[in-house]
């Protein structure tokens, strides 16, 4: 079919802006595709990253945001949970959900004249029930902001007890009061009787230890002016925690890696 007049300078304007776009199109991949070639070397090595982490739990302290680190020294927030040994505890690692769990305290009026301790640790189960957790159940759980260690010393039964310092030799205290009773004339009364011991764990194995003037010499026995110091402190019995606190600070290199908690024993 022949074109009529006016026909031919509307498709010589077509052909000539298909031509132009084509040239553009093709102008404009060339800037792109560097971009998209990056692009799909990150998102590559991301995945193989994220294998690998799921495959090695060690790849988790680097992969791991920086807020959540699988070293309860290094973290800047404490995962929560309960704690089934010591090894979660030490890795930032809880295994429970601490919902499946209950914290109760006990008035000081409960401890002197019922005999109960300072607080109760309860599992709950699926039926809503509550189960009072026993010895060896669990070591310990973190409400977010901080760390309890499910611990017995004066009275036999375990309660909880707040960590108060972290380090080479971990700090917590042991307080509260229970009933006795004193005869006075034939007459017997009860008595109050407040108690406070003094504890540390060791971070490298997880021993638990009650703190005297005898163990502190121990500790600072590679520390010869730490230990002078100590020596010669008339007071050196009410400052059992400023001492490990500056121990710790002094002897940070003595904590073993965090890698030895992963590797089979």
């Amino acid at each position: 079919m022949p074109i009529k007049s006016g026909q031919g300078s509307f498709w010589k304007t077509l052909k000539s802006t298909n031509n132009l776009f084509t040239i553009n199109f093709y102008s404009k991949m060339k800037r792109i595709i560097p971009f998209l070639l990056l692009l799909t070397i990150l998102i590559s090595a991301s995945s193989l990253k994220c294998q690998d982490t799921h495959d090695n739990p060690l790849a988790t302290l680097e992969a791991d945001s920086l807020n959540y680190i699988n070293d309860i020294l290094l973290t800047k927030r404490y995962r929560v949970g309960v704690y089934a040994d010591f090894r979660e505890f030490r890795t930032n690692s809880p295994s429970v959900q601490i919902e499946d769990y209950s914290f109760e305290e006990n008035s000081e009026l409960k401890q002197i004249f019922l005999g109960s301790v300072k607080n109760k640790l309860y599992r709950i189960n699926k039926r809503g029930k509550r189960k009072r957790v026993r010895k060896g159940d669990v070591w310990g759980f973190c409400d977010g902001n901080d760390i309890y260690i499910y611990w017995a010393y004066t009275t036999g039964r375990h309660y909880s007890n707040k960590i108060m310092s972290l380090g080479r030799y971990t700090y917590f205290e042991d307080e509260g009061v229970s009933n006795g009773s004193i005869s006075v004339g034939g007459i017997s009364s009860p008595l109050i009787l407040p108690y406070q011991n003094e504890f540390i764990i060791n971070l490298n194995n997880g021993g638990i230890y009650k703190l005297n003037n005898s163990l502190m010499k121990d500790i600072f026995v590679d520390d010869q002016e730490l230990l002078s110091e100590f020596k010669n402190d008339p007071k050196k019995g009410n400052k059992y925690q400023e001492y490990i606190s500056r121990y710790n600070q002094r002897h940070a290199e003595q904590i073993d890696p965090i890698k030895d908690f992963y590797e089979e024993k």
